[in-house]
Parts: structure tokens; C-alpha cells; sequence
């Protein structure tokens, strides 16, 4: 046999030394005693009916370490994408592996929400967090799939190297949103009530007839304005949040709201989520509130254009080890950041920053401060 050249189906005659076979073959063109590429891999049947068809950590196997694997039938991994299922070991491999190593760790069972481990805030301010372990999970992923490549070809050579976990660095919550996120979901919500009023101010509440609107001989009623459809699509919303907490602590149901579902009924819920606000924020059900809050802010300052006339702050990062003028407004996750450090700014602590920079600079006797 040692001259024999391998067809590629030539088992490697080397035993392990418990007297296990090693598993792979002798490459194509190959004679035994040139051997085989990376390590040998000794495994008993059942090893080897999980290599073939089952889910195994396709890091350690190919390497000869010791390795977690367990057959399609055996699987209790049953929230996993079902066709890892359907396909066969060795081209599932590194993803079911790292599906395993992952599940409730770096939330991989759940891809589509964004991840937040316990005792994090799930507020905007762990934004950069949330980013950083996105960015290794797909790392993880990409890895996966190079390791079942390798493995396709053979398993020659060094297996690919995992991917460096990042330092990631967690506000915590107390208990699920920390004080600076509770603050500025609380500031969010009360201006909703402003910013509703200043849009009905602006609008008579009926839509406006166009010019080349073809005229009837009946009298029609007039439809409603979009901006009342927006500020009742805002209350509607407003309802269900309020309906949604009084569920989930027994409270009596809201009271029927008498007359028109405008300003004193919107004013009224509103007080009423901003008074239960540290409960609500307090309860997992309920985080995608903020979230909430703030897309209604931005739709509403849209609608009554009262936009920040620059989204490029004049203020310097306050942050000592930074300094830089390169504060900017996120308008998606409500607050701003510097460019250069990527320290967060809550609305209130810039404006209060602005102040306190605009005093000194006139104390110094330095031009004041200007947006750009």
C-alpha cells in the first residue's frame, strides 16, 4: 500500500493511540506514507456518524481536540434556522457550532432585534455597544463559513482563526434603562404635548381644496386635515401604551373619553404614562418605548418644521481626554455625539455644556459661541 497512489477515498493507516482510526483521507495523486494534510483526527463510529451528518464544533474536530457534537435526531436546538437542519454536518458545521457558542450570549438566537445583555441599559446610550457586537457577530459568521470551506477542501493546513472578541463596554440599567436614557425618554414625551398643539395651532383641521378640484353640485363635508389624521394616529398610540401598562398591572381601564379625542385627552394620557414612567421603563415589555417616544418627537418637529436649524453643534466635547469641536445631533437615536471620541450627549447635557461654554467665552472675552 505504501506505493499505492490515493484515488482520494485512501483511509489513513495511521492508528491513534487508543487504537482509533484516523478519519481522514489520503489526498488525490497522494501515496500513504506522504500522509495527509493538517492533523489526524482519531474518532470511534459514532464520532465519525456526527462528522458525517450530525452538528459538531468544526474548530476542535478537524484539529484532533476533543469535541461537543451530537446527531441531527439528538438536536435540542430547536429555535435555530431550519435548514441547518436539513443540511449535512459538514457544510453546517461552523455556523450550528457557533449557534451554540453564541445562544444567549451574544444574542444570535434572535437576529433580527437588536441584543442587550441583563443589567444593560436598553436605552440609545449603548448604541455603540450594540454596533460593536453586531459587527462580531458577523464576524462569527464569516468565520463559520470559513471553517466549512476548509473543511470541504480537505481540512489541510491551519484551521482559520477565530475572530478577536471586542471590548465592549455596557451602561448598566436600573434596572433596564439607566437615568440619562429614563430623563430623556420623560423630556421626549412631555414635548409631544407641545408639539401636538403647535401643529393643531397651524391647521384648521380640514383638508384644503385644490384649485383644479372638480366642483359637485351637493354640499360635501369636508375630510379631515393630514395633520388631525397625525395627531390622531399620535393619541391612538398614546391610548395603547396607556392601555397596555393599566393591563400588565391590573389597573381599572382608562376612562372613556368624553367629547372629541383632541388636546385635553392627549394632555390627560400623557401625564398619566409621564407619572407611571419609572415603572414603565422598569418592566421588559415595555422597552421599546423610548424608541417610540422619540420617532413621534421627530415626526411631530418635522410637521411643524421646527427642526434644529443645524445638526452641527458649536459647543467642544466635554470630555476631558477629547475636547474637540465635532459634536454633531443624531436625529435617529436622539442625541448627540462627538465625532472624535464618540462621547454621548443627552439634549439637556449639551444645551447645559452650551451655557456654561458660552459664559466662559464671554468671561474670556472670546466671540461667543455660533452654530454652524
Amino acid at each position: 500500500m505504501s506505493d499505492q497512489v490515493s484515488d482520494g477515498t485512501m483511509p489513513c493507516p495511521v492508528p491513534g493511540p487508543n487504537g482509533l482510526p484516523c478519519i481522514k483521507r489520503i489526498p488525490t495523486g497522494w501515496t500513504a506514507p506522504e500522509g495527509h494534510g493538517g492533523g489526524h483526527v482519531w474518532a470511534s463510529e459514532r464520532a465519525q456518524a456526527i462528522l458525517n451528518g450530525g452538528h459538531y464544533d468544526a474548530t476542535a474536530a478537524p484539529s484532533g481536540q476533543p469535541f461537543e457534537g451530537h446527531l441531527p435526531e439528538e438536536c435540542q436546538a430547536a429555535s435555530y434556522p431550519p435548514e441547518w437542519k436539513r443540511s449535512p454536518g459538514p457544510l453546517v458545521a461552523g455556523r450550528h457550532q457557533r449557534f451554540h457558542q453564541t445562544k444567549g450570549v451574544v444574542g444570535m438566537s434572535d437576529p433580527a432585534r437588536p441584543y442587550t445583555p441583563d443589567g444593560a441599559c436598553h436605552g440609545q446610550c449603548n448604541h455603540k455597544a450594540r454596533q460593536a457586537l453586531a459587527t462580531y457577530q458577523q464576524a462569527l459568521a464569516d468565520h463559520a463559513d470559513a471553517v466549512d470551506a476548509w473543511y470541504r477542501n480537505g481540512a489541510e493546513g491551519e484551521a482559520p482563526p477565530d475572530p478577536e472578541p471586542p471590548t465592549i463596554r455596557w451602561t448598566p440599567g436600573d434596572p433596564l434603562f439607566c437615568g440619562r436614557c429614563l430623563a430623556s425618554t420623560r423630556r421626549s414625551l412631555l414635548e409631544l404635548d407641545t408639539q401636538a398643539a403647535q401643529l393643531a395651532a397651524s391647521d384648521d383641521g380640514y383638508r384644503t381644496r385644490s384649485a383644479d378640484a372638480p366642483v359637485t353640485g351637493s354640499r360635501g363635508t369636508s375630510s379631515v386635515s393630514p395633520a388631525m389624521d397625525i395627531l390622531d394616529k399620535l393619541l391612538g398610540d398614546l391610548f395603547e401604551i396607556e392601555d397596555a401598562w393599566r393591563a400588565l398591572r391590573g389597573y381599572p381601564p382608562r376612562p372613556a373619553a368624553r367629547g372629541p379625542r383632541g388636546a385635553h385627552a392627549r394632555t390627560r394620557t400623557i401625564g398619566w404614562i409621564a407619572e407611571h414612567l419609572d415603572d414603565i421603563l422598569a418592566h421588559p415589555d415595555m422597552v421599546d418605548l423610548p424608541a417610540r417616544v422619540f420617532r413621534w418627537e421627530r415626526v411631530l418637529r418635522h410637521l411643524n418644521r421646527d427642526g434644529r436649524a443645524s445638526m452641527v453643534s458649536a459647543i467642544r466635547c466635554p470630555r476631558p481626554t477629547c475636547g474637540e469641536r465635532r459634536v454633531v445631533w443624531d436625529e435617529e437615536r436622539h442625541y448627540y455625539v462627538c465625532r472624535a471620541c464618540e462621547n454621548v450627549l443627552y439634549a439637556d447635557e449639551h444645551d447645559r455644556h452650551e451655557r456654561e461654554q458660552a459664559e466662559e467665552a464671554e468671561r474670556a472675552g472670546r466671540r461667543p459661541l455660533v452654530r454652524a
